[in-house]
């Protein structure tokens, strides 16, 4: 028995493919991703099987051990460059930032991203997918839809300006503030 990697788009293909036969079928997906949440907005039925939770074994890393319960939880992380974790505003927001699995079911709103998780997101970029479609999402799918949910999250209780502290420039040298280059200008006359 040997296990072959099939890269993200062939597994997707093969899935959609074997899960549109409707016969009874087993897949191991990752939890949110971008396959499920197609599945999801294509009306594809999917049961998660929770495995037990308790007396579970020993889990190793390297497969010898006895584990035999639901794959263990893993937290994700934020990873940034020397460059990021060096500037002050960046290494700011990124500490605030973060997004929620999925919106709160109490949550009623009408936009489908603000408020959302990372459900939602997921969801509505896998919408833009052509119908059948199982490629990876382009570049341009990735940031309009990041940009969508920005927007649609600028004022719905995420205030990204109280992340970052406010820039300490005199007036007269600040070329963001509304009346440069007055001042600087009556200062030289």
């Amino acid at each position: 028995f040997a296990l072959r990697y099939l890269g993200i788009e062939a597994f997707a293909s093969a899935a959609f493919e074997t899960l549109a036969s409707g016969s009874p079928q087993l897949l191991h997906a990752w939890r949110p991703s971008m396959f499920l949440s197609r599945l999801h907005t294509r009306g594809v039925a999917i049961a998660r099987v929770m495995l037990p939770s308790e007396d579970c074994g020993d889990h190793r890393s390297d497969g010898t051990g006895d584990w035999s319960c639901d794959f263990p939880l893993q937290s994700l992380g934020k990873f940034v460059s020397a460059d990021v974790a060096e500037d002050p505003v960046v290494k700011a927001f990124f500490q605030h930032f973060s997004i929620p699995e999925k919106r709160l079911a109490s949550d009623t709103r009408s936009d489908a991203l603000e408020g959302g998780g990372i459900a939602e997101l997921l969801a509505a970029l896998s919408a833009l997918a052509p119908e059948g479609a199982t490629r990876r999402a382009t570049a341009d799918e990735v940031f309009d839809t990041a940009c969508a949910w920005v927007l649609a999250n600028e004022d719905s209780g995420v205030k990204w300006s109280a992340w970052i502290e406010p820039r300490r420039v005199p007036v007269f040298a600040d070329t963001l503030h509304w009346s440069y280059p007055y001042p600087a200008l009556a200062a030289l006359l």
